[in-house]
């Protein structure tokens, strides 16, 4: 699934796409940050109280075709938690990523709608 996020600041526009597929041997999703991807990460999903919970696990570095294992270090660790709100027909998100050395690398918070292209 090839996933287009646009973040709007006054006139700017910023892109966060990413490409995820389902890797049912391990029970993950693989999710392949940019275009072309320079991150790859392990996603392990949860549900609780209707609500779908996201963390990443395992993360690399990918130099073409040679992929780098990150120490944790290294690693923008995301917890991300989405819920579908009837009243309003839309989606919540709320995104945290952070680093142990860092802390908070960035976070948002906000709604969409689904649309079919």
């Amino acid at each position: 699934m090839h996933w287009e996020r646009i973040f709007y600041f006054g006139e700017k526009q910023r892109y966060f796409n990413a490409l995820m597929r389902f890797n049912a041997k391990e029970a993950i999703i693989e999710d392949y940050l940019g275009e072309p991807p320079i991150v790859y990460s392990d996603l392990k999903l949860a549900v609780d109280h209707g609500a779908l919970t996201i963390t990443s696990k395992r993360q690399r570095l990918l130099l073409g075709p040679v992929e780098i294992p990150l120490p944790s270090i290294f690693q923008g660790k995301a917890t991300v938690k989405e819920a579908y709100i009837e009243e309003k027909e839309a989606y919540t998100i709320s995104v945290q990523v952070k680093n142990p050395l860092i802390g908070t690398i960035f976070a948002y918070e906000g709604a969409f709608r689904h649309y079919d292209i």
